[in-house]
């Protein structure tokens, strides 16, 4: 199942006050409700200077720690997308907020929540819920050029056919949407299924008003999961997200 655009809906949230939007580096360029929990988004630096200790000290002594034997960009985008992290779990009331390195290197969060990270050069966003039973999955694209590049590795022939149907305008928006609702998906099922999954596993189509939806059909697995899908243009960008909610722990 996939949803659009929002408007989102409002919810209520422990912590009400939240920092000033900036787009100075490691600050909050943007914090909001989101359907599936909280998105926050960290301005990041140019450039690959190591990170200030100014900055270290506002992420939890563990977080810290992991974040100064890093270098370069890797360490700038791991501490951009723990402080927003930081930021959207606060949200729920968790001020002792500390996400650690899970399996096949995911963010981990602390129990009773769920937690995708995704950046680009300039930004990086965390998407938190307080349902610890959530996959949840976020991704951030904006580049439309390497998504021509590489459609035909991440769209099958039929998913390319049904882009093409839509005026050229409107394509390469939906070709990096799909790009996007993808990679949300791997990153949600990532660590479940517990290796790389194929381009093909999760499926975009094309209604014939132009609107994008998702399924997934994995290989090798007990139980196919149901998902929710929704996105926000931010001007060039987009942010897609994918949860599937369970009502208990287990595998996929």
């Amino acid at each position: 199942m996939a949803r659009g655009e929002g408007p989102y809906d409002e919810r209520a949230f422990f912590v009400l006050s939240l920092p000033a939007m900036s787009t100075e580096a490691f600050h909050v360029a943007f914090a909001e409700p989101h359907p599936f929990g909280f998105l926050v988004g960290i301005a990041l630096p140019a450039g690959r200077a190591l990170v200030p200790e100014t900055v270290l000290s506002r992420l939890e002594a563990r977080e810290a720690t992991l974040a100064r034997a890093l270098t370069g960009f890797g360490q700038v985008r791991w501490v951009g997308g723990r402080l927003a992290a930081q930021t959207a779990g606060r949200q729920f009331g968790a001020l002792g907020w500390c996400a650690l390195v899970g399996p096949e290197g995911a963010p981990m969060p602390p129990l009773g929540y769920s937690l995708s990270v995704a950046h680009k050069h300039d930004l990086a966003i965390a998407l938190v819920s307080d349902a610890a039973n959530d996959r949840l999955g976020v991704d951030l694209e904006d580049d439309v050029k390497a998504a021509r590049e590489i459609e035909g590795v991440f769209l099958s022939r039929e998913e390319r056919n049904a882009l093409d149907s839509l005026p050229s305008g409107e394509r390469d928006r939906a070709l990096l949407l799909a790009f996007a609702l993808k990679e949300a998906t791997y990153k949600a099922f990532a660590t479940c299924i517990g290796r790389a999954l194929g381009y093909h596993e999760a499926r975009v189509s094309v209604s014939p008003a132009g609107e994008l939806s998702l399924a997934a059909t994995f290989d090798r697995v007990s139980r196919q999961p149901v998902l929710e899908a929704v996105h926000q243009w931010r001007g060039e960008r987009v942010i897609a997200a994918v949860r599937e909610s369970r009502p208990q722990r287990g595998g996929c």
